[in-house]
C-alpha cells in the first residue's frame, strides 16, 4: 500500500485537540503529517477569539509543535495523486 504525506485542514486539527478518536486515526494513516500556515492561522484566530484565551493559546502552541508547518501548501499539491488513482480502494486521494 502507498502511502503519501497528508496535510490536516482545520476542521480535523480542531477534531484531534478536542480529542476525537477518529479524526486522531488520520494521524496514524501516514508517517508525514503536516500543516499549512494558513491552518495555523486559523487555529491561533479562533484561539484569540475564545473565552479562554491563554489556555486555548497555549493548546495550539503545543499542538502545532507536532508538526511540520508548510507555507502554501506547495509540497502537498506536488505530492498528490495526479491520476485520481486510489492508494486504498476507497475515493481518490487529494
Amino acid at each position: 500500500m502507498l502511502v503519501r504525506p497528508l496535510e490536516l485542514d482545520t476542521s480535523i486539527a480542531v477534531a484531534i485537540m478536542r480529542g476525537d478518536a477518529d479524526a486522531a486515526s488520520f494521524l496514524s494513516a501516514s508517517p508525514e503529517t503536516y500543516l499549512c500556515d494558513v491552518v495555523v492561522g486559523e487555529l491561533y484566530f479562533g484561539a484569540y477569539r475564545s473565552d479562554h484565551r491563554e489556555a486555548n493559546l497555549q493548546r495550539v502552541a503545543e499542538f502545532i509543535s507536532r508538526f511540520e508547518v508548510i507555507c502554501g501548501s506547495l509540497r502537498a499539491a506536488q505530492e498528490r495523486n495526479p491520476q485520481g488513482e486510489t492508494s486504498s480502494g476507497g475515493e481518490p486521494d487529494s
